[in-house]
């Protein structure tokens, strides 16, 4: 599919965890790339509606085109890095940060995106060069 991450709605969402389904026993993981509009909300509604997922499914996005010279489409290059580690779930990978996908929203409009980790002083780990954020989903701020 390729719409405006502004029109996403949950019925799409859907068809992004469809795919997945549809294609678990042909792939180790996968990436999905998404408007940052509502990626954090896609992220979290797929993140419910695959659960006891066995593979990582990564949400990444960028704001700049690759050929812009400030782009910010590393992302996608880490997201692929992240989705080859033996871990399960749904994750979102932004800005060398990976965290759970249902722990992410869009904080700023104008700038470069900046994702928020919704659980504060949380212990760290480093994976193929990315900060991976471990969160304890019981825990609210």
């Amino acid at each position: 599919m390729n719409i405006d991450s502004s029109n996403m709605t949950p019925s799409l969402m859907k068809k992004v965890a469809d795919a997945v389904v549809d294609n678990y026993g042909d792939f180790d993981g996968f990436v999905v790339t998404h408007g940052t509009d509502t990626l954090g909300y896609s992220a979290a509604a797929v993140t419910y509606m695959l659960k006891g997922l066995g593979k990582p499914v990564v949400f990444t996005g960028s704001q700049l085109p690759i050929e812009h010279s400030d782009t910010d489409a590393k992302n996608l290059f880490d997201a692929v890095c992240f989705a080859c580690e033996n871990v399960s779930g749904v994750y979102v990978v932004f800005n060398g940060i990976v965290i759970y996908g249902t722990h992410a929203r869009k904080i700023k409009q104008q700038a470069l995106m900046h994702l928020r980790v919704l659980i504060l002083k949380r212990p760290q780990r480093l994976l193929m060069g990315l900060l991976y954020i471990v969160v304890n989903s019981a825990r609210k701020t």
